[in-house]
Order: structure tokens, then sequence, then C-alpha cells
């Protein structure tokens, strides 16, 4: 039987061992008030690699309390409710296993919670590039690596644009609002998102505070493999086909109605597509994501129909 800690740090993983301890490294050398009753819980999302031993080498050193879990459904909303669920904290905070938080993050987590009556704090998300990034990914494109800089004012947000690497919450807040998406978040193969959006929408439409705390700050670390063009139309895809899932009617419909929406949004695709040769570099990778995203959304949608 746990205590109850006043806060909890929850990480889903999934096949990021390596990544994962370096994240854990990160919070062993957290500077924390003494007084601080804190634990780490880490939700395994079926990973195959040596995830759990990653886990039992921190909980082995005690330098701080860490729990092992494992969450067989996959994506990560059903890891994320399973630590939500798990929890014995008054405050939750979550980030992702290829991020690497400063020293004070928690300290600075508990004290803004101290200082406002909020639900919700989400903070700076700093990039770490692995290798050079190249010059065509400039800051327009941060938010679809899940980066975030506000400046160094703290204030209330009156829209969802707060990530998951770096997001924290009163536990009552679940309580009282439910818990993620589970038709929302990353799945294997799927780059989905929404699941945070979705729910601090709920806070907002609730006249909850939700702040964004700029001295929250966290460090997510960019790979190779999401510094290539090919990565941003998948997102663009992924994202549309999640729209499409998420809208327009259920059930059964006949076979023209079916056709004439898989014509329409295919159409709407192509054209992207064939305008994206007659543009600059620049603007033909806009067109080439836009009719990826208009292909996913299309293709999303028509899963629904059927």
């Amino acid at each position: 039987m746990y205590n109850r800690s006043q806060l909890n740090v929850v990480i889903c993983t999934y096949n990021r061992a390596a990544s994962l301890k370096r994240t854990l490294a990160s919070l062993e050398v957290s500077r924390t008030p003494a007084h601080l009753q804190w634990e780490v819980i880490v939700v395994d999302n079926n990973s195959k690699d040596d995830t759990k031993a990653v886990v039992e080498s921190f909980r082995q050193r005690g330098t701080f309390r860490i729990r092992y879990l494992k969450e067989e459904s996959q994506g990560i909303s059903y890891a994320r409710n399973r630590g939500i669920n798990e929890s014995t904290a008054e405050l939750i905070a979550f980030t992702d296993d290829d991020v690497v938080v400063e020293p004070d993050w928690i300290a600075n987590i508990v004290q803004g919670f101290a200082q406002y009556d909020v639900q919700c704090i989400g903070g700076r998300i700093l990039p770490i590039w692995e290798i050079p990034k190249p010059k065509w990914l400039s800051e327009y494109f941060h938010h679809n690596l899940a980066l975030l800089d506000y400046g160094d004012t703290p204030f209330y947000v009156v829209k969802p644009n707060l990530w998951g690497a770096n997001l924290a919450f009163r536990a009552e807040a679940f309580d009282k609002y439910g818990l993620f998406d589970t038709n929302r978040g990353r799945q294997p193969r799927k780059l989905y998102g929404e699941e945070e959006s979705h729910f601090l929408e709920k806070l907002l439409e609730q006249n909850e505070k939700v702040l964004y705390h700029p001295h929250v700050v966290v460090h997510h670390c960019i790979g190779r493999n999401r510094m290539t063009k090919a990565y941003f139309r998948k997102w663009n895809y992924h994202q549309g086909e999640l729209e499409g899932v998420l809208s327009g009617e259920t059930g059964r419909q006949s076979i023209g109605a079916i056709t004439y929406f898989a014509f329409k949004g295919l159409s709407a695709s192509l054209y992207y597509f064939a305008v994206s040769f007659c543009k600059t570099r620049e603007e033909s990778f806009e067109y080439q994501r836009k009719a990826a995203l208009r292909l996913g959304y299309t293709k999303g949608r028509i899963g629904r129909l059927r």
C-alpha cells in the first residue's frame, strides 16, 4: 500500500527504453523541497524492449520513489488514464519518455499550484536537436513537434494550446471531468493527438483556470526521424484521419454516398498535390501537407460511414 503523495509524475512509454532511461536520470537529480512527497509512475504500454528492467534499475537505486505499471490496452490515452487511476497524489504531472526535465521542474509545478488557484499548469517545451535541424524546419512547424514557448510571463490560457509533454493537473480535475478520450492520442503507427487539447477544452468550457507557467520547463529530444518532410506529411495525414474519424455521420451508408464522399475527398487531395508542382519549394511542401491532410480526413471519414 502506497502512502499518499503530494505529486505523481506519470510517464507513458512504448519501446523507448534508452530514451526513458535519460528521462528518469533527469528526474533523479530533481531539486525538490525536503518535505515534498513525490513519486514517478511509469506506464509501459506493451513495450517489447527492456523498459521494465530500466525502471527496476532506478527502483533499486532508491534515489526517488518509482512504480512500474503495464497497460495492455494500446494507445497513450489508455496509458495516461491508467496512470491517473493508479495515482495516489493531489497533483498529477505528465511528461514523455523522450523528454529531459529541468532540475526545478517538480518544485516549480508544486509552487505554481500553491501560488495560483488553477486546475492545470503547462509550461515550456524546448528542443534538443539530436542532429543539426534542416533550414526549412522553422518555428512554424514547432507545434507539430510538441514544442512550446510563450515567453517569460505567466498567463491564463483561453485556448487549449498546451501540450502533454509538460502538463500538470489537480487530481480533482479528473474526478470532476473524467479521463482522456481514448479515441484520441498517439497509437502504434498512428500519429494521432488532441487528447490533452480535448480535455483542456472541457476545463475551459467550465470556466476552470488553466495557467501557462514559464518556469515549468522540459526539453524535448527531437531525433533525426522527426526532421524530415516525410514525417510532417505523415503527421498531417494522421491528423486528418483523426479528424475524419471523429466527425461526420456514423452507421451504414449507401455505396453511392460513400463513393461520392471518396471522390470529393480524393479530388481535393489530388488538386493540392498537383498545385504543389507549380509552387516554390516552401509553398510546394505546404500544399503537399494539405493534400496529405485531406487524404487522411477522407480515409477517416469513410471508415466511419461503413
